[in-house]
Order: C-alpha cells, then sequence, then structure tokens
C-alpha cells in the first residue's frame, strides 16, 4: 500500500498561487489555469484556486463549468465573499438573474458594506425591474461612495422608471456635476423634464447632449418629442430629419415623423414614413392602426377597415376573444350571430348605425351586449335583435344556447363589410329611436321654458387628455353664441355649476340646466331630450354622435386635426350622419373663427324662420375664419 503524499507546506502553496493569481491578472490564462490545476491536483477541494479557476472559465465563455467549480468554492467555503460576487457575475451572464440576486443578497450578508455588492445587486434587481428593491441598493451604494456617479445615473433610471420624475432629475443633476461630458445623461435629464412638463428646460439638455454627441439619434427623437408637445412641429420635424440622417431605418424616427405630419394633416407624407416602419416592422400595433386612420380618414374605405383590426393588437388587455368562429362575411341565413360592443360610447353608437344592414342578412338569431346605459336605446332601435347591457367581459351566460352560436364579430368591425362606399352609408335622418313618451314629456318641458329655438350645448369630452385639450372648449368661449336670440340647454355631463357662474348672471340663464337629469348615466333619457330639441350644437364627443344617430339637427366643432370621421373631403358633412354640419378650425387652437361661423349660421336661421330640422342640411360653410 503506497503512503499518502506529504500535503504542500501551507507557505509553498500560498506562493504558488500568487504567482497564479499574478499570471491571471496580467491575463495569462493558460499559465494561471495550469498553475491552479496543479494545486488542485494535491488539494482538490481548495477552495481559492477552485474559485479561481471558475473565474477563468467565465473569462473562457465556459459559464456552465465555471458555476460548477464556483459553487464548489463556496460549499467548502460559504463565507468566501468574492466567491459570491463572481458567482452572481456568472449567473447574470447566463441570464439567471434570480440566482444572481439571491447569491448576491448571501454576499452581502457576509459583508454587508460592500459597494460592489451593492452595487451588483442593484444592478440585477434592476433588470428584474424589481426596481423598489434596485433604488435602495443604489442608495446604499451612494451612502458609502456619494462620488459613485455609475450608482447615482442608474438610480436616476429606476426614479424615471418609476415615474418618480422629481427624483430622477436630482439624480442626473448630481452626476453632471461629476461628469458633465455624458451626453446620455444630459438626454435622460431631459426625458424626466419633458415628463414634468418643462420642455424649455428639457431642450437645453437635449442640445448639451447632441453637442457632446452629435450623432446621437435618441436624443434627436427627444427633441423632437418635447418641441412636438410645445407645437413647435416644424423644429420637431427638422429634429427627427437630422435624426433620421444617422439612422434612416430607425422605427421611432419614423414613426415620430408619420405622428407628427399626420397630426398637421399632411397625411400622404405621414403615409411615407409609417410605411417605412412597416418595412422594418410589419407588425407594428401603432403604425397599423395609425395607417388604418388615414385611410379611413382618406374615405379609403376598403382599405381603412382592412387594417382597423389592429385596434384589438394595440390594446390586447380590452380586447375580447371568444372559442366562436370569427365572422368574416359567411352566408347567415339560419345561422346565430354574437356581436359584442367594444371602446367607448360614441364608438357604440356610431357603428350601431350597421346593425340595420347586418339584420338583413337573413340570421335566425342576432345577440348584441353593448354598455348598460345604451341597452334601452339599442334594443328599442332594433326590436329584431336581442340586446344586453353588461360589462366588456366574455360572459355569455346571458345568451341562451351559448355553446349554439355560429359567429361572432365586434361590433366596430361591421364596417368592413357594410361601409366601403359613401353610398353606403344611411341617407335617412337617424337609425335610433328616442322613448317616443318621453320626447313628448321633454318637448313640454322644453315648451316652459319660453318661446324660441331650443338648443342643446355640449362643451367637453375625450378620456384622453391630449384629446380632451384638442376638441373642448372653455365654456367662456361660448358667450356670444349664448347671448343670441335662442334657448339654451346644457347638455353637457358632469358638475358644469362653476363653470356656468362663471358665465356671469346675463349669460349663466341663458343655459337651462334640468337638474333631475344625469347625461353621464341615463342616456335613455338624454336620447329623448336630444331628439325633443330643435338643435344641438357640440364639440366631437358622444353627445355629437347621439344627436347624429336620432335624427337630430347637430353642428359639430371640430378642433384640428379632426377625427378621423369628419375629413375634410366631406366637406361641411359627413356621411356617418345626414343630419350633421361641421364647423372647422381655420388655426389650431383658435376657436374665435369657428364660433363667428356658428352665430352667423343661427342668425339667419332665426331670421329666416325655417324649419327647426333643416338645420343640419342648410346653407354653406367655410372653414372658420376671423372676419
Amino acid at each position: 500500500m503506497k503512503p499518502n503524499p506529504i500535503p504542500p507546506s501551507v507557505e509553498a502553496l500560498q506562493e504558488t498561487l500568487n504567482r497564479a493569481v499574478q499570471l491571471h491578472s496580467s491575463g495569462q490564462f493558460e499559465e494561471a489555469e495550469s498553475i491552479y490545476q496543479k494545486i488542485l491536483s494535491k488539494v482538490p477541494e481548495h477552495s481559492i484556486a477552485l474559485h479561481l479557476s471558475g473565474v477563468i472559465e467565465h473569462q473562457k465563455g465556459a459559464h456552465s463549468t465555471a458555476i460548477d467549480l464556483i459553487e464548489r468554492s463556496i460549499s467548502n467555503n460559504p463565507l468566501y465573499f468574492e466567491a459570491h460576487v463572481n458567482l452572481g457575475g456568472v449567473y447574470k451572464a447566463v441570464g439567471r438573474l434570480e440566482d444572481a440576486a439571491h447569491v448576491y443578497t448571501k454576499a452581502l450578508a457576509i459583508n454587508p458594506r460592500s459597494l460592489e455588492g451593492h452595487f451588483e445587486l442593484a444592478l440585477t434587481l434592476q433588470k428584474l425591474e424589481r426596481l423598489e428593491e434596485a433604488a435602495c441598493h443604489y442608495q446604499s451604494a451612494l451612502t458609502l461612495k456619494p462620488d459613485y456617479f455609475e450608482a447615482q445615473n442608474n438610480l436616476g433610471n429606476v426614479y424615471k422608471a418609476l415615474e418618480r420624475f422629481s427624483e430622477a432629475e436630482t439624480c442626473y443633476r448630481k452626476v453632471i456635476e461629476f461628469r458633465p461630458d455624458i451626453a446620455e445623461v444630459y438626454n435622460n435629464l431631459g426625458i424626466v423634464l419633458t415628463a414634468q412638463g418643462a420642455e424649455d428646460a428639457a431642450l437645453i439638455c437635449f442640445e448639451q447632449a447632441v453637442e457632446i454627441n452629435p450623432a446621437y439619434s435618441e436624443t434627436l427623437c427627444n427633441m423632437g418629442k418635447a418641441l412636438y408637445g410645445v407645437e413647435k412641429y416644424d423644429e420637431a420635424i427638422d429634429c427627427y430629419h437630422r435624426a433620421a440622417l444617422i439612422d434612416p431605418n430607425s422605427v421611432d424616427v419614423n414613426y415620430n415623423l408619420g405622428v407628427i405630419y399626420s397630426f398637421i394633416g399632411q397625411c400622404d407624407e405621414a403615409l411615407v414614413y409609417y410605411k417605412k416602419v412597416l418595412d422594418v416592422e410589419p407588425d407594428h400595433k401603432d403604425v397599423n392602426l395609425s395607417v388604418s386612420m388615414i385611410y379611413l380618414f382618406q374615405a379609403q374605405f376598403e382599405l381603412g377597415w382592412d387594417t382597423y383590426k389592429w385596434r384589438n393588437f394595440k390594446n390586447p388587455a380590452t380586447h375580447r376573444t371568444f372559442d366562436i368562429p370569427l365572422w368574416t362575411g359567411e352566408d347567415l341565413r339560419g345561422k346565430r350571430l354574437y356581436v359584442y360592443g367594444e371602446q367607448g360610447i360614441g364608438d357604440e353608437v356610431s357603428f350601431s348605425s350597421c346593425l340595420r344592414d347586418l339584420s338583413g342578412l337573413g340570421a335566425s338569431a342576432i345577440y348584441l351586449d353593448c354598455d348598460p346605459r345604451l341597452e334601452p336605446l339599442i334594443a328599442r332601435s332594433f326590436p329584431e335583435l336581442t340586446v344586453r347591457g353588461k360589462p366588456q367581459d366574455n360572459d355569455l351566460n346571458w345568451i341562451e344556447r351559448s355553446d349554439e352560436l355560429d359567429y361572432a364579430i365586434a361590433i366596430g368591425s361591421l364596417g368592413k363589410f357594410f361601409r366601403n362606399r359613401v353610398e353606403d352609408f344611411p341617407t335617412d335622418e337617424g337609425y335610433l329611436v328616442a322613448d317616443s313618451g318621453r320626447v313628448e314629456e321633454w318637448r313640454e318641458r322644453l315648451a316652459g321654458l319660453g318661446d324660441g329655438l331650443k338648443v342643446g350645448i355640449s362643451w367637453r369630452g375625450g378620456k384622453e387628455a391630449h384629446i380632451a385639450k384638442q376638441a373642448s372648449i372653455d365654456l367662456v368661449d361660448w358667450k356670444g353664441l349664448l347671448l343670441t336670440d335662442a334657448l339654451f340647454v346644457n347638455l353637457q355631463y358632469g358638475d358644469t355649476s362653476a363653470e356656468i357662474a362663471g358665465l356671469g348672471a346675463e349669460v349663466g340663464t341663458k343655459l337651462h340646466t334640468f337638474e333631475d337629469l344625469d347625461c353621464y348615466r341615463d342616456l335613455d333619457e338624454l336620447a329623448a331630450l336630444i331628439t325633443a330639441l330643435d338643435l344641438v350644437i357640440t364639440i366631437d364627443n358622444a353627445t355629437l354622435h347621439m344627436a347624429g344617430s336620432l335624427g337630430t339637427a347637430v353642428w359639430g366643432l371640430l378642433g384640428t386635426p379632426p377625427d378621423w370621421r369628419w375629413s375634410e373631403v366631406y366637406g361641411e358633412r359627413s356621411p356617418y350622419y345626414p343630419s350633421l354640419r361641421l364647423y372647422r378650425q381655420g388655426v389650431r387652437g383658435e376657436w374665435e373663427g369657428v364660433f363667428k361661423q356658428v352665430e352667423r349660421s343661427l342668425h339667419e336661421h332665426l331670421t329666416r324662420q325655417e324649419q327647426p330640422h333643416h338645420f343640419g342640411l342648410t346653407g354653406t360653410t367655410e372653414r372658420g375664419t376671423e372676419t
């Protein structure tokens, strides 16, 4: 039996290890690895040699071997801090981020004041989108080293992602104190300033970033967005074109050029840039939907409806799917069809004009769900349908034998089958029918206000802030119109008392509010009132759609650019509602010229004493300009 080998002396082993570490540090990996292996041949569980051999394997790209070696090292020495940190780095390299976070946490338990440990853990948590935890560890790193600008910058990025923009701004400004030469930091500072509405200050930051790095296309894009936000459209376009010279195939650049050109009404130019995006990303949701909107705006209905399906992919959380075949135009005779509501009140009202066409295709049963507020109105208007007001969910329990439905389709998809030419739209005045008894009661109540034309008005609307800003008109701007010789009725939902009080006593009393009517919740009652009125004057909101669908004369006051339904192709009309007359802004954001046109039209009708329901069909309207 051979005797056990004599273990090397501690001093000799340490000397050998030191020589290997020197070679390793100087990049002589093969030589260092050879010595590590010699050590391990004599002491197989030598923690340091196992760890450093694992580091070399990691540096060579052999990550699996590296993990095995470093894990063995830690198994032999659970308090080996450096091994924990390097194991975390290997885990990150192979995408095992949760494992990396776990091992970094163990490293910090060994050495709570490790700058590297806090930074690496924070970086890993940031990648895992565990942002609040990441912020804590970046803060710990900065406590240990206040001038650690990398940690300060990353903390700013975390705050930006958390939309804690003020704190992000503070971080970026501190980074600039240490390193005023990093374009990325100025770019990020500009982003958070833009988010806080400080576009002018943001533009200074973006300009500084471009001065440091003239080829920084991302900053030029952000500068373009800031300029767009302050309505400097020509300058924004210039920024994007500069960015396009750097990166002509950039999706971000071409998308934003499309957005701006579309917004300022240059739709053909917008299509050029949207198509450049689709050359790179054919399934870009926002671009495909934007292209659809442009085609519909241009009355190219077949092209528009074909891509209108992208609305479902843009908002997958609200897109409803059923285990029922999608109706794509098949013969419906003897079939059972489910039509489901989508989007907002105005959309459901607008698309419901197609229900009459659908009913004529011979289906044995058509089931429709809609906003609960619309149920009585739509059920009355289309008695051949089974209508249920309900949330936009996938519950079909209200339908008898729902498992035997043959087809399903979203109400917004009906246009593809029934509205492909202007001639396809209904020419009669109205397709929704208010409760006749309630209409008569409202006529009596309106008569009680006195003699004269009864005109309903609505001045606010839009769920999204930018749409509301563009479409809505402050009530004080209606003063001149309210002083004309007509009786005005408030159709605006919500608490309007403060706005009406702001008109002053003389004008405020000209606008009557029926306190017992909730214009938001009780849409069937609102429909009856609108039917009883002689005329409705409103911005582009659900009230416009309601009046048009009921056949009441309605004048729509349009901001710039208008919604896709109100293209200038149609002039003062729109095929969607024959009783609708359109008044357009001549200058973006300027309503004075629009009101001059509306007041002139109303005075003409009052003077001629025409029949009320001719209001939507007579006269000519020019683009609203001051005279």
